[in-house]
């Protein structure tokens, strides 16, 4: 089969032909057609994550594909990291872990819902979002934020979408947010909410911009932090900190158990079915091209998700 091949961490991802998987007891082979391209990816090939993965390494979360004919999105923990990855032709998961895609749902799309889908719905659930929220979401152009504009306004609150790049702002108001804030630095962010003061925030930027947000925030706000597309560390000023009395917070929750990934895979495809929720994908690309989908990644150029067609 088909397979991209990181050889050693940093290396180029590269196409090569490996021997198709074969499953043990309880596992099935998926026929994968699309798999979704997410940050994890990039740093697990880049080698950020250390020892924690081996190599050669195929890369890759999230995807769709067929078992037995039958469309299914996968969400088999580990795939991409203690084991063989999505960027492949097949792919051997448990025979719980996939979903059967509902009918009317882009496969597309769907391949793109799995790792930015369900952190929005969990750092939504972490942060207590209520239908009386106002919701800034930091960084709503890309996969996470998309899916959490979406899904707080589902909900019923009221929801700011921020981006830095006036370019990305028509494509960011087409996701439903009730306004949009464009800052293009931390320090003009308060500015830019004006007196529309979040309750919940969702930051996936830290850096500077958490103490940004934490200036445009209402007082008693929460702050739910879930990544660090900005930097790694995060900046805070004690005084706005005590003053506002915030509380500040990591955004995920412990790993859940493989049944409740699949019930909260489920109801996101069904909001997808229903045409509540969609996977705004930017672009995609045949398999060979994983290394170009990287580099996007990377410059931080893409508008929401990349997918790769497995079989082109």
């Amino acid at each position: 089969m088909r397979a991209v091949l990181v050889s050693v961490p940093g290396d180029e991802p590269r196409v090569h032909t490996l021997a198709d998987p074969v499953p043990a007891a309880g596992q099935v082979v998926v026929d994968m057609l699309y798999a979704g391209v997410n940050p994890i990816d990039v740093w697990i090939a880049r080698g950020e994550l250390g020892s924690a993965v081996p190599f050669p390494h195929v890369p890759g979360c999230e995807g769709v594909g067929t078992v037995d004919d039958v469309p299914v999105a996968l969400v088999a923990p580990g795939l991409g990291r203690g084991r063989p990855g999505t960027y492949a032709e097949r792919v051997v998961v448990g025979a719980g872990e996939f979903v059967p895609l509902p009918a009317g749902v882009d496969p597309v799309q769907a391949a793109g819902a799995k790792t930015a889908g369900l952190t929005a719905l969990e750092v939504l659930q972490t942060g207590g979002l209520t239908s009386e929220d106002v919701v800034l979401v930091l960084g709503a152009s890309g996969g996470v934020g998309s899916f959490a504009v979406q899904l707080a306004k589902n909900a019923g609150a009221r929801v700011l979408a921020h981006t830095a790049s006036a370019a990305k702002s028509e494509a960011v108001a087409e996701l439903g947010a009730d306004r949009v804030v464009t800052a293009a630095a931390p320090e003009l962010l308060a500015a830019a909410v004006g007196d529309d003061r979040p309750t919940l925030v969702l930051d996936g930027l830290a850096g500077d911009w958490t103490q940004g947000a934490a200036a445009a925030a209402a007082e008693e706000a929460r702050i739910a932090v879930f990544g660090t597309s900005a930097d790694r560390r995060l900046t805070l000023d004690a005084r706005t900190l005590y003053g506002k009395r915030l509380r500040v917070q990591g955004g995920n929750r412990p790993k859940p158990p493989a049944d409740v990934l699949r019930e909260d895979l489920a109801g996101l495809l069904s909001l997808m079915a229903e045409g509540r929720v969609r996977v705004p994908v930017t672009a995609s690309l045949p398999l060979g091209a994983a290394a170009q989908a990287h580099a996007s990644i990377l410059a931080r150029t893409a508008l929401g998700k990349i997918v790769l067609s497995v079989r082109d």
